[in-house]
């Protein structure tokens, strides 16, 4: 009887011991960052304090499964925006989403596809550079992806 318990014993370490190894091993992977992001302000190297500056992103899907994006813009030597200064257009639609300030929230992004918002400052500071940054979210990650530089781009003029 005592060789048989044993036996028994030993068969359930190993049968919960593959139970549990194959549970750990068989999970897939998750891309974390599939988004890239890149900016423009058409060609401008300098602009007057006072004017408008307009700073265009570009968000490109590079994983395998739809993203939720977002913009995250933050800027420096620039009066705040107002919520008319966001152009958003909806993913889906082109339609102009109402901006979650300082953020921009266009939609599902599919797997290679690219969308376009941008933001609009009026440089304040004469002498400095106005800049505009934007970082790229993805809000469908609930692993908490968190921002790093390799998601943002800036974008800048000297300001006359």
């Amino acid at each position: 009887m005592r060789k048989f318990a044993v036996i028994v014993a030993g068969g359930l370490i190993v049968l919960s011991t593959s139970v549990i190894t194959s549970g750990a091993t068989s999970a897939s992977p998750r891309v974390q960052d599939p988004l890239t992001i890149q900016g423009s302000s058409f060609g401008l190297k300098s602009i007057g304090s006072g004017n408008l500056f307009v700073a265009q992103f570009t968000e490109t899907n590079t994983g395998s499964h739809p993203v939720d994006i977002s913009f995250l813009y933050s800027w420096s030597n620039a009066s705040a925006p107002d919520y008319k200064d966001y152009i958003c257009p909806q993913v889906k639609t082109g339609g102009d989403v109402s901006p979650d300030t300082p953020a921009c929230e266009p939609g599902f992004l599919a797997p290679g596809q690219s969308t376009q918002a941008a933001l609009i400052v009026i440089p304040d500071v004469s002498g400095v550079p106005v800049k505009v940054k934007a970082c790229a979210l993805d809000l469908t990650d609930d692993l908490g992806f968190k921002v790093q530089d390799r998601h943002c781009a800036t974008v800048r003029a000297q300001v006359s």
